[in-house]
């Protein structure tokens, strides 16, 4: 499966549409996105968020990515564009620039460290964020 569609029609929801034609629900709530399938939580996507300085006058916002689930429905919506698409929903709909966390084995103080398929997604992330395709 992956995505063929996406409908952004509705404030700070997406709703995504498989090849398979199931539908994912992709909802901003304050900073993190939430995923459903059918109603139920299937996921979600956790930034921490923080002020910068650019300048002497002007600061930036940072979201740094510190959670990401898609376990429910035992994990069979992975591996299908999902949380790229969480990740740049949540950026295109706050403006802040994408931190990525490192994987180096370490939980961080905000509680982010990479386990399971997490290093493989950041890489993902890195090369795409890098592409400007997020």
């Amino acid at each position: 499966m992956a995505i063929v569609d996406i409908d952004d029609s509705a404030y700070e929801r997406l709703l995504l549409t498989l090849t398979n034609g199931e539908q994912v629900e992709l909802v901003l709530e304050d900073e993190c996105v939430l995923v459903y399938f059918e109603g139920v939580k299937i996921g979600e996507f956790h930034f921490n968020c923080y002020e910068q300085p650019v300048s002497p006058h002007m600061d930036e916002t940072i979201a740094r990515l510190t959670h990401a689930f898609l376990e429910g429905e035992n994990g069979r919506f992975k591996g299908q564009g999902i949380g790229t698409e969480a990740v740049r929903f949540f950026v295109q709909c706050t403006d802040y620039r994408l931190e990525l966390p490192e994987n180096d084995g370490i939980r961080k103080d905000d509680g982010s460290h990479l386990v399971g398929d997490g290093p493989g997604f950041v890489e993902s992330l890195r090369k795409k964020l890098r592409a400007g395709l997020l």
